[in-house]
């Protein structure tokens, strides 16, 4: 069984991803890490240079593979579950759980870093618009998880720990 976190960017799944996995001495694959290190490009660049055909073709590839493992918690980018084969390869062998979080939280996780490392905001006017049209569009296939957490009013260790206790009941 496998722990799959999905949300938009800025949701913490990455963070939280590391932190469930040492709590479960579990394995933990972030997807945009596996695809820069295969392709020794950032994901800005693979975007830039390549097109998101390529990088949605690539995640897909990663997806599949870090999929068939077992007892690993599996952080995909914040689009991917919006592809069936994606949703269908993380479902196969995983429970998904939804970081939700509303644009205005994500917004303020996500300016901790630099915009130029997120794609699909560099150049945009409004971020917060951007990331709540992002969010509208990929609800529908996030409402299709296993479980979600609201995690605005909480913390990277209460959200974990809330995951972990998640799955140390349906284990």
């Amino acid at each position: 069984m496998n722990i799959v976190l999905i949300g938009m960017m800025g949701s913490g799944k990455s963070t939280i991803g590391k932190i469930i996995a040492q709590t479960l001495a579990w394995d933990f694959y972030d997807v945009d890490k596996w695809i820069e290190k295969e392709r020794k490009k950032t994901i800005a660049e693979i975007f830039s240079q390549e097109g998101e055909a390529t990088f949605r073709a690539l995640e897909s590839k990663i997806i599949k593979e870090l999929a068939q493992k077992n007892n690993s918690v599996i952080s995909p980018g914040g689009g991917a579950p919006c592809f069936k084969e994606n949703w269908d390869a993380l479902k196969k062998n995983g429970t998904i759980i939804w970081l939700k979080a509303s644009p205005q939280k994500l917004l303020e996780n996500v300016k901790k870093k630099p915009l130029s490392l997120r794609p699909l905001l560099t150049g945009k006017t409004s971020s917060l618009e951007t990331i709540s049209m992002l969010l509208n569009k990929r609800e529908i296939f996030y409402q299709k998880a296993d479980w979600v957490v609201e995690t605005d009013a909480l913390s990277l260790e209460q959200t974990s720990e809330k995951i972990v206790n998640f799955v140390k009941s349906i284990k």
